[in-house]
């Protein structure tokens, strides 16, 4: 069921605190939607670096509620990828769900619940500015 938090994505990354409300989505192939939320406290530009604490995920691009999962016979699955920038750490989870609630022209809006320990998590609402 639904494990989602009221409120913007929040949750810790080694430890410590970080909202991760705002992010960017780019088009990933022809169906694809390549997600960074970042920690910044408001929407940014495409041509924004990925400086800082970032949570990382690909998903089709249409409406719908993602499970994730790891496949072991082929790379991937659908992870997450919780990064640590102080210690250059990818925290990849399997464990969580996201879902997409809406696509428009220029942002994508959804939810997100990623676990990767008791340190390093995120849960809660996030929008997307689309990227060419």
């Amino acid at each position: 069921g639904a494990r989602f938090e009221a409120g913007p994505a929040r949750g810790e990354i080694g430890g410590v605190p970080r909202t991760f409300a705002f992010g960017m989505a780019t088009a990933e192939g022809a169906s694809d939607l390549s997600f960074y939320l970042l920690t910044g406290a408001a929407m940014p530009t495409c041509d924004a670096g990925l400086e800082g604490d970032s949570v990382s995920f690909s998903l089709p691009n249409q409406v719908g509620t993602y499970e994730l999962f790891s496949n072991d016979e082929f790379f991937g699955g659908l992870l997450v990828n919780l990064f640590e920038q102080a210690t250059f750490s990818n925290n990849l989870t399997d464990d969580g769900v996201i879902e997409i609630v809406a696509i428009t022209a220029t942002e994508v809006a959804g939810r997100i619940v990623a676990n990767f320990d008791d340190e390093t998590y995120v849960n809660g609402n996030f929008t997307a500015v689309i990227c060419p």
